[in-house]
């Protein structure tokens, strides 16, 4: 566990909950178009197999062996050598990954747009980098906010 894990709010863990307990429905992309509503949670116990088409396209999934498979080899890279990673969340966006990535040895995430530091703030991410200049009133705006507040992330 890292450093910056063993700092993780309570607070991201009942939003991880939250997530599990919103309801979803047809209306939801890769979701079967006629689904009743239910969990978020409950998607994974209903034995959909996408190369079955039990879903609708497109849609993106994860391999669970080989995503455990992604954070065994990444701890120990870290561990081996010493390393200090800040990995992009650009592309997923996943409060569920963000929390594996901090538990598994991540310095920091970094963030592409202001709308995404306010999405890590959100879910409790306590180290935040900004990878892009910042442009516009509202953009700095947030980020300032979040400076002059003295508390939560480092930014």
């Amino acid at each position: 566990m890292s450093e910056l894990s063993a700092r993780l709010p309570l607070a991201l863990t009942h939003a991880l909950q939250a997530i599990d307990e919103q309801t979803v429905d047809g209306t939801t992309k890769g979701l079967p178009p006629a689904l009743s509503p239910m969990a978020f949670g409950d998607i994974g116990k209903q034995g959909w197999n996408v190369l079955q088409e039990d879903t609708a396209f497109p849609v993106a999934v994860l391999k669970k062996s080989a995503l455990a498979g992604n954070r065994e080899w990444m701890k120990a890279f870290l561990r081996t050598t010493g390393a200090r990673i800040a990995p992009h969340v650009k592309t997923t966006m996943s409060p569920q990954l963000f929390r594996s990535q901090l538990e598994d040895g991540a310095w920091a995430l970094t963030a592409a747009t202001a709308n995404q530091v306010a999405v890590l703030r959100a879910f409790g991410v306590p180290r935040i980098l900004i990878a892009n200049q910042l442009v516009g009133r509202q953009n700095t705006a947030l980020v300032y906010d979040e400076l002059e507040r003295g508390q939560g992330p480092e930014l």
